[in-house]
């Protein structure tokens, strides 16, 4: 009773769009969200709306996946094999402006006291790689055209060789 779902997106684009629309505290982004993917939506709304709180749900973690969700100030994260009143719970705590993680995501993070935020406590090579990069990996891995991937992200066919020569250079 004490939510208001402003709105429900099955793609990142159209979550963005209603966002932009509605203006929410809180955004809750499934980690399988179609079109662009969640971290393009994390980074979108932190960009054009800074004072939306964005939480992350998945059926999975890795290293990766939270130093990421970290860089962009994910401000909760949770697993879908949690029952859904600890989810809700978390959420309550987010909305008062909290931070607020699943139990096995937690001790995967540490926090930063230069930074002033959490940090996964293990970094992988893929650390070294930006927001965008990341994306374009990933992006790269499950669509192997580069003009379907093109697409996917709204960019230039030359914008994803690009970031595909950095990230070759980076990874070595």
């Amino acid at each position: 009773d004490d939510f208001v779902v402003v709105g429900v997106a099955h793609d990142s684009d159209t979550g963005l769009e209603i966002a932009l629309q509605k203006m929410p505290d809180v955004v809750l982004v499934n980690m399988g969200v179609s079109g662009r993917g969640a971290f393009m939506l994390a980074e979108d709304l932190a960009t054009q709306l800074p004072r939306t709180r964005v939480v992350f749900l998945s059926e999975f973690y890795s290293d990766i996946l939270l130093d990421e969700a970290m860089r962009l100030n994910v401000v909760a994260f949770f697993l879908t094999s949690e029952p859904s009143d600890r989810i809700v719970t978390g959420l309550r705590t987010v909305c008062r402006g909290g931070l607020d993680f699943s139990a096995e995501v937690a001790e995967r993070l540490r926090y930063d006291k230069d930074a002033g935020r959490f940090v996964a406590k293990y970094q992988s090579c893929l650390s070294q790689l930006t927001t965008r990069q990341l994306v374009v990996l990933r992006q790269l891995s499950w669509q192997s055209d580069v003009d379907e991937v093109a697409r996917t992200l709204k960019i230039k066919k030359q914008t994803v060789h690009t970031h595909r020569h950095k990230i070759m250079e980076k990874l070595g």
